[in-house]
């Protein structure tokens, strides 16, 4: 596959169109695409050259909409309270009550044990790419396994050297972020699917001890 890349103005279009696009967040460069479009998350997890039983994180563009998908415990209530929009990624169980509002939802996105990886980024660009109601796929912006790109040019690098031949896919960003460098951390993601058992599935910027610390001070544990 041949990867061409091509600014634009307007991401949400794309992402609409199902096509895959690039963009700063508040921790690391990303790459996303429609959560409900299963030809664009195929698109993306190729790209990536990641497993699809290797499920992927999503962005939500807001408190309601994620509730809506997803089960909201006392506690994630404190920690989304707390941390979002922002760093912290949480592990959520989807609804039950309602399990039809997500069957559209890639399955590469929903884990074995049905979590779901979801968090509201403190980035500008990444909420208005999503309209109201838009669940996008959050990654990083690399080939799955290697460091997450600090910039448009080494994703660029990256994903030309592995793609070269076959179909065109083109990969869209924005005009004003051409230049812009990222020298995040990746988010801390907490699995929180037993309210009684947090448990740490990656460190990132937020540290543990600040979250569980936060979590005994609101009583919880």
């Amino acid at each position: 596959m041949k990867v061409s890349f091509s600014a634009c103005e307007d991401l949400h279009l794309h992402l609409q169109d199902g096509e895959i696009c690039c963009l700063p967040t508040d921790t690391t460069w990303g790459l996303t695409c429609d959560a409900t479009n299963i030809n664009a998350v195929i698109k993306l997890f190729y790209l990536k050259k990641r497993l699809h039983d290797k499920s992927v994180p999503i962005f939500a563009p807001s408190v309601e909409v994620a509730a809506k998908h997803f089960e909201i415990s006392t506690l994630a209530e404190r920690l989304i309270h707390r941390y979002w929009p922002g760093k912290l990624t949480l592990l959520l169980p989807r609804r039950q009550t309602n399990p039809a509002a997500i069957d559209y939802i890639h399955t590469s996105i929903i884990s074995s044990e049905e979590k779901v990886a979801v968090r509201i980024p403190n980035s500008s660009r990444a909420l208005k790419s999503m309209k109201e109601n838009m669940l996008i796929v959050g990654t990083s912006a690399n080939l799955s396994g290697a460091t997450p790109a600090t910039s448009l040019k080494d994703l660029k690098k990256q994903i030309t050297l592995h793609h070269h031949i076959g179909d065109n896919m083109n990969v869209h960003y924005h005009t004003l972020d051409e230049e812009l460098v990222v020298h995040g951390i990746p988010s801390t993601i907490l699995d929180i699917t037993n309210d009684k058992n947090p448990i740490l599935i990656r460190e990132g910027i937020i540290k543990y001890d600040e979250v569980m610390s936060y979590i005994k001070q609101c009583g919880l544990l």
